[in-house]
């Protein structure tokens, strides 16, 4: 029975990371921070973790990069993939090297206070906001 549990469960994880898309790695804009899409983190959580990261290491000026290309050709991933997706408007940038997926250094790494958490998912929103409109004028335009 343990065998057959083993299997199905096999199964459903590849299902699962089929049909879940591209999970697409981003990275600031000064090559210090670094997260990426997964399982239990989502755009938006790393968007905030981002904006988290701006605040709590005094990186005001870094933007966010999307290093992760869409796919191209035919293939299972492409087909679950939702290419409206706010995720593939934030721009493409050359990966930076010797950077692993998660990077983020100590400063972002100490805790946050409630203010810092509530002004990270302000901005966060914001910014998301910020790319669902560009999205809309290049449809309507």
């Amino acid at each position: 029975m343990s065998l057959l549990f083993s299997f199905l469960y096999t199964l459903l994880m590849m299902f699962l990371a089929i049909t879940a898309g591209t999970s697409v790695t981003f990275q600031s804009s000064d090559g210090l921070w670094r997260d990426r899409e997964s399982f239990n983190r989502s755009f938006e959580g790393v968007v905030t973790l981002f904006e988290l990261y701006k605040i709590k290491c005094d990186a005001s000026g870094a933007t966010l990069e999307r290093i992760t290309s869409k796919p191209e050709g035919f293939s299972l991933e492409m087909l679950f993939n939702d290419f409206s997706d706010p995720k593939w408007l934030v721009p493409l940038a050359a990966n930076l090297p010797g950077k692993t997926d998660y990077l983020s250094p100590y400063c972002a790494q100490t805790g946050s206070t409630e203010s810092e958490s509530n002004l990270a998912q302000e901005r966060a929103d914001g910014y998301i906001a910020g790319l669902k409109h560009v999205e809309t004028r290049k449809v309507n335009n």
